[in-house]
């Protein structure tokens, strides 16, 4: 869901209203504008219907609703507006500018469930509640409240509501978002490509025994185990892995590999070996740990400070090698 756009559908009612009422008072009403109810500009002479967007706050039963359980709540709220109509005079207190309000109101009441029109959907689309328009009462203190333009004239309106508007951060939710959306790439859809999660018919590769338990570089393993035949399955020494020669499910046929006889990879000692097998996702999955002892390997011997312990001929003599 692209809920990062539902920063604009206070814009998007507002667009949404005007566009409708245009569409269903065709020639009834020269045009519908937004803004205070005020006498109209030299540009906007003729009929028309203005929308007044007075008050906004938040929905007070919808106020701690969130969209998924766990989940702080978004912004619910309710858009007040006020509806007032206008002769091609641009008096609002005529029998035609009268007309014209009740035909305004009867559009309103036409629409009762308010659906977006097409270039205010992306922001209102992800809403899961349904825009309902309610009339409100237009009282005389409300209406000289905000009537106060430049000729401060009181004129009759109508009011109402649009709710519940829904406004969510733009942060992403902190669970697991859906699979087939790219939400690094501003919501694209992605379809299957974006499905990892591998279902393998196996608790995986599982060791038993080695073969034998010390050895030397270069020498030949025996490993035995389960399900060691499954695909992306490798023997490692310690991280490293080990050339094979040989799998079946049971058993696999390794050798310690040449390259790190020169001790800068691995040291001898004990050191584990596992099976690890390495998943679609580029994820790896271990099991079980044996341990193995790598023997050092002795390639030379310099004699050094040889100490007779008795000089004569023959007898026992120490050195330091």
């Amino acid at each position: 869901m692209a809920l990062v756009n539902t920063g604009r559908a206070i814009g998007a009612v507002t667009q949404t209203l005007r566009e409708r009422l245009t569409t269903v008072l065709g020639a009834a009403v020269g045009q519908v504008t937004v803004g205070r109810p005020e006498p109209p500009a030299a540009a906007l002479a003729g009929s028309r219907l203005n929308l007044f967007l007075y008050e906004i706050h938040h929905d007070e039963f919808l106020r701690n609703e969130s969209l998924d359980d766990g989940q702080p709540p978004p912004l619910w709220l309710v858009l007040r507006y006020l509806l007032t109509a206008f002769d091609e005079g641009g008096d609002s207190d005529t029998v035609d500018a009268h007309e014209i309000l009740g035909e305004g109101l009867r559009a309103l009441e036409g629409v009762n469930f308010l659906q977006p029109t097409a270039a205010a959907t992306d922001p209102l689309r992800d809403n899961p509640n349904e825009l309902k328009i309610t009339f409100d009462a237009a009282t005389v203190e409300l209406l000289s409240k905000l009537m106060q333009g430049p000729d401060q004239r009181y004129r009759c309106s109508a009011a109402f509501q649009v709710r519940p508007v829904l406004i969510v951060p733009a942060e992403p939710p902190s669970y697991s978002q859906l699979v087939g959306i790219d939400y690094s790439a501003a919501g694209t859809v992605i379809g299957e490509k974006g499905i990892r999660i591998p279902v393998l018919p196996s608790f995986g590769p599982s060791l038993v025994s080695l073969k034998p338990l010390k050895f030397e570089v270069g020498a030949a393993l025996e490993v035995i185990g389960t399900d060691l035949n499954l695909e992306g399955v490798a023997i490692e020494l310690a991280g490293v892995n080990l050339p094979v020669t040989k799998r079946r499910p049971d058993r696999v046929d390794c050798t310690v590999p040449a390259a790190i006889a020169a001790g800068n990879v691995l040291s001898a000692g004990s050191l584990p070996i596992a099976a690890v097998q390495t998943l679609a996702t580029g994820r790896k999955r271990s099991s079980n740990l044996l341990m193995g002892g790598l023997l050092p390997r002795v390639d030379a011997a310099v004699e050094s400070a040889v100490t007779p312990v008795n000089p004569s001929p023959g007898a026992p003599v120490t050195a330091v090698i």
